[in-house]
């Protein structure tokens, strides 16, 4: 800690008045009176010219600071109170401010070493502020700098705003305001006022964002503090941070302010601190966590102006800025107190403070690795939503971490979940917590709630989410549940009446603990268990999906039950029309192999080997692929599933395709395989028995380079099955010659995004000529401005060349269709959203086999047409020309000779031989017949 008063500075009652004058109540006042008379009161203190214009340059247009900086110093200098009041007189006097000097006479209030104090609160929230990770064990807790991440906050207004629900006569709720952080409701200029209750349910981050502010505090009392001056708590000399369930059952906050920080402070005293904050309540922040984590009437009884009662309510200490977190269920009860708090909500992660917990969390680990656990839970829309929670997403990164994915089955997930929601509660656990909470008081929490929630999700009026508290057994299992984290209990209003309502913390919450209660009843009432479940399947199974995963994951027995109901459905279903296999049969057969995935049913899998709803459609991926993999691999090899000869698959990590290369050893075959975004660099090897028998192969954005390209193509030309491939968004700009592998069988080849450049057209051509059958080149979002021309490899197999985007710009097309007409049989090409505006009359190669020419979005102009004209006028055989959504208008197409025939669509056939060119435009079709187009402006075409 950094020097200050001695602590024989500290106040007893015994000492002299004229001690407790010294303090910074003083000095302040001294220094907005002194002027520019504290440069000579500083030389007749002894500081020299060179100090002394160090407070100047240091405070510079601050006249008031200057002085009371050098106060301060010399302040820090004295040992005797005593003597130094009277020297400081004596150097007033000296100076010929008597005024100032008798300032000095009258000293009995109590000495308060403000920067002492708060260089000990800074030392101690930067060692204490860590952002918890694992409930139970605080010492696995992270530094704030290493973990923190913003939580997104909005401010609850007085005004209704009606949104849509499944209840709508629940929903009617206070307009919610965005805010950009903390610091919008402490600005002295924003909305907040001088009580700010901060709420949300378990798991949002409540005590992180005050730990926050705290820390953030602290750093402004370093000594380069003066860089975070625009901070809002700039202002603040002192700030307290209290946890409610660690002070005493007075609930006094100045006696907790020595028993959980100040804890071995002999330089000041109780009085001392409370005189100061009364004196300066605008220098003061006062930060109470965790209100709702004691018994609530215990609070309400502890009366007297320096309780939190006493505070929150607005009773004492009026002007100070006092901000308390607390669940819902707490805040409801802290507004009866005080009904003018500023009302700020913790809505948790969106998706960009997710990507950046995930890179602070998993910093070890490359940034694909980290990108897979984020594409993962982005493609679940249950772990989307759970993830804006930070302890349900810092449970997915944990567990991410220990086992490189995510649980296979959701129950399991779940498991986990309610098991941290059940620590964290534990590590909150004091002396005023309302009882003691044990895993059988858990347990017990858990039956009462799921009846409520089951019959909450069959409500026959529609899903219910919301709650009266008369629907649950008592109001003690209200606050439990509230307690925990499983509830939240807010208000509403409804025709002019204001009551509460209780909800779960998620739906997929109220789901499992639904699956809780039924899959206990298959033991205690299985007629009532089949009752339920036949109202189940009975209704849409879209919204039921998770009730029935969650009750197979928890209990065999009612797991066992429920499929055998499921199979019998798909068996008797009635498929007459189309939209009854839509609506009933593939939902049915979705929901059926995640079930049997959830339950681990083995000899219900065998069971179901030969049935018929047996099939595999669709693109697998994610929990679905799981199932499926799960459904095959637990068959005997030997078992050969008679409706089931190949996937269409979508993989999301390596995982994902030994899942496909597990599947495929049972005799299924992968069809197409997309691993868009997969990081495939250095493993392309991996895909060898897929390529075997695949027609279709996506591997974009997977961090391929040349070599890796190479080896995929040369196990493409052993096994030559694959049609289609997708390199887009991978590095192909160092692809040499020898790279190149022929191939016969590929004839869709998308190379969009992969850094191609006129320097790499040569190589490029090489590259198609070596697939033989290639029809169609996707080279969109490829810079190749600047093309020449230039000879280059025959493809006769390429039909269509898909140029969007390129960059390419008037001055290009003389090289372009140069490159096309040596290809030799280029006869679709698409130009799209590159810029030709400027175009002019110029003489292009005759590219004789081009049928049609997209140019949409080009910047093209009325101006613009007539050198256009002139371009297909070398274009012999060309029909169709597209300049849809380009400046151009009506009256110039006629004025140039083209003729409106709104009766041709843009499905005009291709005719050979054509004798018309088809020009659409402004969604109309224009025409023109060929000889009139050779006539009028072929003799007008200029040599570039």
């Amino acid at each position: 800690m950094s020097s200050g008063p001695q602590k024989n500075d500290a106040v007893s009652s015994n000492e002299s008045p004229e001690k407790h004058c010294l303090d910074e109540t003083l000095f302040r006042d001294l220094s907005r009176n002194i002027g520019k008379d504290w440069h000579r009161l500083g030389t007749t203190l002894s500081f020299s010219a060179a100090e002394i214009e160090a407070f100047v340059y240091n405070n510079r247009d601050n006249l008031e600071e200057q002085a009371f900086q050098m106060f301060i110093a010399w302040r820090r200098k004295q040992t005797n109170d005593t003597e130094a009041t009277g020297s400081l007189r004596a150097a007033l006097v000296e100076i010929e401010r008597a005024d100032m000097a008798a300032r000095l006479s009258d000293g009995a209030g109590s000495y308060v070493d403000v920067l002492t104090c708060s260089e000990e609160l800074a030392n101690h929230y930067i060692e204490t502020m860590k952002v918890t990770t694992y409930p139970l064990a605080r010492d696995r807790a992270m530094g704030m700098a290493e973990l923190h991440v913003n939580l997104q906050l909005v401010r609850e207004t007085n005004r209704l705003e009606r949104h849509h629900s499944q209840n709508s006569n629940l929903q009617p709720d206070q307009e919610k305001i965005p805010l950009g952080s903390y610091e919008d409701i402490l600005h002295p200029d924003g909305p907040g006022t001088k009580r700010i209750l901060v709420t949300a349910e378990t798991g949002y981050g409540k005590s992180t964002l005050l730990k926050k502010i705290a820390y953030d505090w602290a750093l402004i009392q370093s000594p380069k503090r003066h860089l975070l001056s625009q901070s809002p708590l700039a202002i603040y000399r002192l700030l307290f941070l209290l946890n409610v369930n660690l002070m005493s059952k007075d609930f006094n906050f100045i006696d907790a302010i020595f028993s959980q920080i100040l804890t071995d402070c002999n330089y000041l005293t109780k009085k001392g601190l409370k005189s100061f904050i009364q004196k300066h309540p605008e220098e003061v922040l006062i930060l109470f966590d965790g209100a709702d984590e004691v018994l609530f009437q215990m609070l309400d009884r502890a009366n007297g102006l320096d309780t939190i009662k006493g505070v929150l309510s607005f009773q004492s200490f009026k002007s100070c800025r006092v901000i308390v977190s607390s669940r819902q269920f707490t805040a409801l009860k802290l507004l009866k107190w005080y009904p003018h708090f500023t009302r700020v909500r913790v809505t948790g992660f969106n998706d960009e403070n997710r990507q950046e917990y995930v890179g602070k969390y998993l910093t070890n680990y490359d940034s694909k690795y980290q990108s897979e656990l984020l594409k993962e839970v982005q493609e679940s829309q249950t772990l989307r939503t759970l993830g804006e929670i930070p302890l349900m997403f810092w449970l997915m990164c944990t567990t991410w971490e220990e086992c490189h994915k995510l649980p296979d089955r959701v129950t399991k997930l779940f498991n986990s979940a309610v098991r941290v929601l059940y620590q964290h509660r534990v590590s909150k656990s004091s002396a005023t917590c309302s009882d003691t909470f044990t895993t059988a008081t858990f347990d017990d929490l858990s039956k009462q709630l799921g009846k409520v929630a089951l019959e909450g999700l069959l409500n026959p009026n529609g899903v219910k989410l919301h709650f009266t508290q008369a629907e649950f057994d008592s109001e003690r299992v209200v606050a439990l549940g509230c307690e925990v984290g499983l509830l939240a209990n807010t208000k509403a209003m409804h025709e002019l009446e204001e009551f509460d309502y209780v909800t779960f913390l998620h739906k997929t919450f109220q789901e499992y603990y639904a699956a809780m209660y039924l899959a206990n009843l298959a033991f205690s009432n299985p007629e009532m268990f089949r009752k339920y479940v036949s109202q189940i399947l009975g209704g849409n199974m879209d919204t039921m999906e998770y009730l029935l995963r969650f009750c197979c994951g928890l209990n065999s027995v009612a797991a066992e039950i429920i499929i055998a109901l499921v199979g019998e459905k798909l068996s008797h279903n009635e498929l007459d029309t189309f939209m009854s296999f839509l609506l009933n049969y593939i939902p049915y057969r979705k929901i059926l192999l995640l079930l049997l995935f959830e339950a681990e049913l083995e000899f219900m899998v065998r069971d179901f080997a030969d049935a018929d709803w047996v099939r595999f459609s669709g693109l697998l991926q994610g929990e679905d692929l799981l199932a499926v993999h799960y459904f095959v691999t637990t068959l005997d090899r030997t078992i050969k599933l008679p409706h089931v000869s190949y996937i269409c698959a979508i993989g999301h990590s390596l995982s994902d395709v030994e899942l496909v290369k597990d599947i495929m050893r049972h005799g299924i075959t992968t069809k197409s395989l997309d691993l868009n975004g997969v990081n495939m660099n250095g493993k392309i090897d991996t895909l060898r028995d897929i390529s075997m028998h695949a027609l279709s192969l996506f591997v974009a954005d997977c961090n391929l380079n040349s070599k890796d390209i190479s080896r995929l193509f040369r196990m493409i030309s052993e096994t030559d099955s694959i049609t289609a491939v997708d390199l887009s968004n991978n590095s192909l700009e160092s692809l040499q010659t020898d790279d190149i592998c022929s191939s016969m069988s590929v004839t869709l080849l998308n190379l969009s995004g992969c850094s191609l450049t006129k320097d790499t057209v040569d190589v490029l051509f090489r590259f198609l000529s070596a697939l033989s059958n290639v029809k169609k080149v996707i080279l969109s979002r490829n810079n190749l401005h600047g093309l020449t021309p230039v000879h280059v490899s025959q493809v006769q197999s390429l039909e269509s060349l898909i140029l969007i985007d390129c960059s390419l710009q008037k001055n290009d097309m003389r090289g372009l269709f140069y490159i096309m007409a040596a290809v030799g049989n280029i006869q679709w090409v698409s130009l799209s959203k590159n810029n030709l505006c400027g175009l002019q009359k110029a003489t292009i190669a005759p590219v004789s086999s081009l049928l049609s020419l997209d140019l949409r979005n080009c910047g093209l102009e009325n101006r613009n047409m007539k050198p256009l004209l002139c371009m297909l006028s070398n274009l012999p055989n060309v029909q169709r020309v597209n300049v849809n959504n380009n400046d151009i208008d009506k009256e110039i197409l006629a004025s140039l000779g083209l003729n409106a025939s709104p009766e041709f669509g843009h499905d005009v056939e291709f005719v050979e031989n054509s004798r018309y060119v088809y020009i659409f435009s402004s969604n109309m079709t224009y025409m023109i017949s060929r000889n009139a187009l050779r006539r009028r402006y072929s003799a007008n075409c200029l040599l570039i």
